[in-house]
Parts: C-alpha cells; structure tokens; sequence
C-alpha cells in the first residue's frame, strides 16, 4: 500500500487480498462487538429514560 501526493492509497492485488482475508477471519468477532455495542446503547437509552432530573429532597 502506497501514498500518493495527494494522499490517496493505491492498493494492490495483493493488498486486497490481505483486506479480504481479515475480513473473513474476524467475522465473528466484528459481530460480537457489534452486538455488545448495540447492548450497550440500549441499556444506556433505558437508563436515560428512567432518569429524573427532579430530586426531592426529605
């Protein structure tokens, strides 16, 4: 993988093939995080309902 100038990246057959393989082999693993972020957001949006910003003080 080269830099241009102009800071484009050419990329090369072979470099594609790296891309590709990566790809395929973290697969389940991109998932997972994915999962595990989506958990999260939803979560946080559940908290963030339940949240008052009234506090009564007795």
């Amino acid at each position: 993988m080269k830099a241009n100038k102009n800071l484009q990246l050419s990329l090369t057959q072979a470099d594609l093939k790296i891309l590709q393989s990566l790809q395929i082999e973290f697969t389940q693993e991109l998932q997972n995080v994915k999962a595990k972020i989506e958990d999260l957001e939803r979560d946080i949006s559940e908290k963030i309902s339940k949240f008052s910003t009234i506090t009564r003080l007795d």
